[in-house]
Formats: structure tokens, sequence, C-alpha cells
């Protein structure tokens, strides 16, 4: 949008082979320049530590209570699929390690509900789901993105 790349979330898929998405896509954008965190369910933050190996400079924004769902749901998320893997005979999609250095590098979503990035301003907006979740309108110029 207006020359600028925003990742929101990246999730796991919950069933299948294929848990994770098809990462290779942010390369046609060049990565992104931020990554904005909705909630702290699986599906929506299950790739991150992955995506955070790739583009490590990249600033992970969500709101203080995602924050800390994300350190309980993704330590309990990389306990399970370490069991799986193990059961599967097949190697996790990443490390501990990995997740720590994602969980170290989680900013939280400015206190003004406002964040520029690029050529767009970025608005957040509780969303009700669950705690912490958020919806996000994405200002160019004149026109809203939801």
């Amino acid at each position: 949008m207006e020359g600028t790349s925003v990742l929101i979330d990246a999730g796991m898929r919950m069933h299948g082979d294929e848990i994770m998405p098809m990462l290779g896509m942010l390369d046609q954008a060049e990565g992104p320049e931020c990554i904005l965190v909705t909630h702290a369910h699986a599906d929506h933050i299950g790739a991150l530590p992955v995506v955070h190996s790739l583009y490590p400079q990249v600033p992970i924004y969500a709101t203080p209570p995602t924050c800390d769902l994300m350190r309980i749901m993704m330590k309990d998320s990389y306990k399970i699929m370490e069991m799986r893997s193990r059961q599967s005979h097949s190697l996790p999609s990443y490390t501990e390690q990995q997740v720590d250095s994602v969980l170290n590098s989680i900013l939280h979503f400015p206190a003004s509900n406002r964040l520029q990035v690029g050529n767009i301003t970025i608005t957040n907006f509780r969303a009700g789901h669950i705690l912490g979740a958020s919806c996000f309108c994405s200002r160019a110029a004149e026109r809203a993105y939801w």
C-alpha cells in the first residue's frame, strides 16, 4: 500500500501436513517493513519465529495484553510441536531459541493507538475477540484500508 509493506499476523495452520504458511510470498514484496499482531492465537502467531528469523530487523507490534499472552501461547505451542515432531520423527518448524528471540523483540503498539510506517498511518482498535485483540485501519493519503 503506497509502497509500504506491512505483514498482519504470521500464523500456522492448525490441521494438515503443512503447518507453515507460504512465506516465500514475502520475498515478492521485498519483505515487510513491520509486523502487526492482531491477537495471540496460534493461527495468528505460530509462524512468527520463522518470519522473525528471516527478517530479524523488522519490528513486531502488539498490544501489551497480546504480548503477555504470546509468551504463554508460543512456549506452549513450541512444546506441543516438539512432542509431535518426536512422535512423527520429523524436525520441528523452528527452535526454542527462535521462540525466545521473537518474544524478546516484540514492541508494544504505541499508547496513542497510531503508528506511522513508511507512507501509511496505522490505527489500532479493540477487536474484543480475546484479551488484547486488535483490528487495524491503515490510511494512505485519502484512502483507508481495514
